[in-house]
């Protein structure tokens, strides 16, 4: 029997997922812009269809699974750019990203608590707002006073600064004290 992860264990596995999706989306996707907005297709595809996830396999595995077939209709909409890469390639790219991200899996988890503490309390409190209770960046910015296009640029630079800071510290150049 398989069990059902819930709303806040979607929010640990897609940070923890993030950065590996975004490396493999910005490697096949050339145009910087695109492949942010594949990322934030491929968290929103990961959010809808999440009840369908298995919690007894890798959940990058997954993501990376959905960022694929992201890329791919990308690609295929986008016929007459000479930058193409065959099916084939990009499940081996997915592959190969979500190996190695679960190779580096302990650390992460441990990185990503140690950033999210981290965070200014206003930020974390808008993280949590927005993916362990679920609302939506126009009610989150709402409820705080600001604008939905608003939130959803600073959950972006939180994320990105999260991203940074993951990295850093599997890395060892990062710490709190720095």
């Amino acid at each position: 029997m398989h069990s059902k992860p819930d709303r806040r264990q979607l929010t640990l596995l897609w940070m923890k997922a993030q950065p590996a999706v975004s490396a493999y989306l910005h490697s096949v996707v050339f145009d910087h812009h695109h492949a942010e907005d594949l990322l934030q297709q491929t968290a929103m595809h990961c959010t809808d269809k999440f009840e369908q996830y298995d919690a007894d396999r890798s959940f990058t595995a997954w993501a990376l699974g959905m960022a694929r077939l992201n890329a791919l209709h990308y690609l295929r909409t986008r016929g007459r750019d000479r930058h193409r890469f065959s099916e084939d390639l990009l499940a081996s790219l997915a592959q190969a990203q979500a190996e190695v991200h679960e190779a580096e899996g302990p650390a992460m988890a441990e990185a990503l608590r140690a950033c999210l503490a981290d965070l200014p309390k206003h930020n974390r409190r808008m993280v949590e707002l927005r993916h362990l209770r679920g609302m939506s960046p126009t009610d989150l910015g709402q409820k705080i006073g600001k604008t939905g296009n608003s939130v959803a640029v600073t959950l972006h630079r939180i994320r990105k600064g999260l991203g940074k800071c993951i990295t850093q510290r599997i890395e060892g150049t990062g710490s709190a004290s720095e």
